[in-house]
């Protein structure tokens, strides 16, 4: 349940199962630290309301909405992935790909900040380097599941 209301958002969740459960679910999201935190932050500062569990054996349809987020290309972008293995950097203009890198590297067993730091900013400064201008720098998400 905490991925989807993480990764859907509301206030308002429709169970269908054991009475019980539900209560728990009531219980843990009033009265724990982790539970009110994911109530605080999804239900009341995203959609103005308190968390609710409502204990239905007649489940409302799904609803779904869907915008289109990204594919803008227009103007001088860097695009940036960073991986457990390698990072991947493109300088974009207007669209067509003016320049592309990878670079293997091994983030996992370092401790220290300023490995990381050194590390992407290299990748961004490689970009930025074949673009007259940054305009903006975005990140790639992994798809979902």
């Amino acid at each position: 349940m905490k991925f989807l209301l993480w990764s859907r958002g509301g206030f308002r969740v429709h169970f269908d199962g054991p009475a019980s459960l539900a209560a728990r679910l009531r219980n843990y999201y009033r009265d724990t630290a982790t539970g009110r935190f994911d109530s605080l932050i999804v239900a009341e500062r995203m959609f103005d309301h308190p968390l609710e569990i409502v204990h239905t054996n007649n489940l409302p349809p799904e609803r779904l909405s869907e915008a289109s987020l990204g594919r803008h290309l227009n103007g001088c972008r860097i695009g940036f992935d960073l991986g457990g293995s390698d990072r991947k950097a493109a300088a974009v203009i207007d669209g067509e790909v003016v320049f592309s890198d990878e670079t293997r590297w091994d983030p996992y067993f370092e401790n220290d900040p300023q490995y990381h730091f050194d590390g992407i900013m290299d990748s961004l400064k490689k970009a930025a380097a074949h673009l007259p201008r940054v305009q903006a720098i975005a990140a790639a998400r992994q798809a979902s599941i």
